[in-house]
């Protein structure tokens, strides 16, 4: 499915008043394509998304815990505290964005936190801050301890070691009532993905769900249908393949040009004198002039 298509299903979903997420190619969507995802398998959550989205981020039935306390509540306790002010805040000098909050809307969290966890995450951003210093650190440098403050590894650090426990306490409490959650979610049928169209490339309709829900034997009712399928997809597959190899050759070209570019700079910055060079390179201009020129 592509973007179009998706924005086209969406408004049909808002017009039949039914609450949705959209994940495809937009920059809006795909900032927040881990968070979309990883609460897809929420009771009653309903996720428009293309055929290239949400890779790496698991679907669990009732809500991710684990995501919603890491990058969704200890986020957005830790980051506005120790992110340097303008870290990536500037697309252009004239058009600033916004300023980043990382404030997550409340809706997403399956429960208000306790008091006890939230001082909990409390100090331990606290102590972050104190040892790391406020607003000292690039988004990414603070990405990073944030994603090893919840690994399950053994911690020598007093900070990452805090922000740990901070994490497995609020995710213990979040598990309580995703659990809740799962068992209505499983009552209900579980996860229903419904499929509007297919892939581009056979491959991808091979490794699909049905494999992954061992329903091969299933019978198909139209021959004819199915034929018409597979001859329109290995259109598109060979269309595909042709720009793939068209885009080859095109780099090809410009590989060789710039190997010959980098060998002429290798010649001139290894020389040690360069006259020889500088009327070579004038010769042949001499000779394209008048070869330009005259008959």
């Amino acid at each position: 499915m592509e973007s179009f298509q998706s924005d086209s299903l969406s408004k049909q979903l808002k017009e039949a008043g039914i609450p949705h997420e959209v994940l495809n190619a937009k920059p809006e969507n795909v900032e927040r394509e881990a968070e979309i995802v990883a609460q897809s398998g929420r009771l009653g959550a309903v996720t428009i998304a293309t055929n290239m989205a949400g890779r790496g981020t698991d679907i669990i039935l009732g809500g991710n815990a684990d995501f919603m306390a890491r990058l969704l509540k200890l986020r957005e306790i830790l980051m506005p505290r120790v992110v340097k002010p303008d870290d990536g805040v500037y697309v252009s000098i004239k058009k600033p964005l916004p300023k980043k909050t990382w404030k997550v809307n409340e809706k997403l969290f399956p429960c208000q936190l306790s008091t006890k966890n939230t001082e909990l995450a409390e100090k331990a951003v606290q102590l972050a801050v104190k040892t790391w210093g406020q607003r000292s650190l690039t988004e990414l440098e603070a990405e990073e301890c944030l994603s090893y403050s919840c690994e399950k590894g053994p911690a020598q650090d007093e900070v990452i070691a805090e922000l740990r426990n901070a994490f497995l306490e609020i995710v213990k409490e979040y598990k309580v009532f995703t659990e809740e959650k799962r068992k209505k979610v499983v009552a209900a049928g579980g996860l229903h993905i419904v499929g509007t169209e297919r892939h581009e490339s056979r491959r991808i309709d091979n490794q699909g769900l049905m494999r992954a829900f061992r329903v091969e034997d299933l019978p198909i009712e139209s021959k004819m249908l199915t034929k018409a399928l597979d001859k329109a997809q290995r259109k598109v597959e060979n269309y595909f393949f042709d720009i793939r190899k068209q885009l080859f050759e095109y780099d090809e070209v410009l590989n060789s040009k710039r190997d010959h570019v980098y060998t002429e700079r290798r010649r001139a910055l290894e020389s040690e004198y360069l006259q020889s060079h500088l009327i070579e390179y004038a010769e042949l201009t001499m000779s394209d002039i008048i070869e330009a020129n005259i008959g």
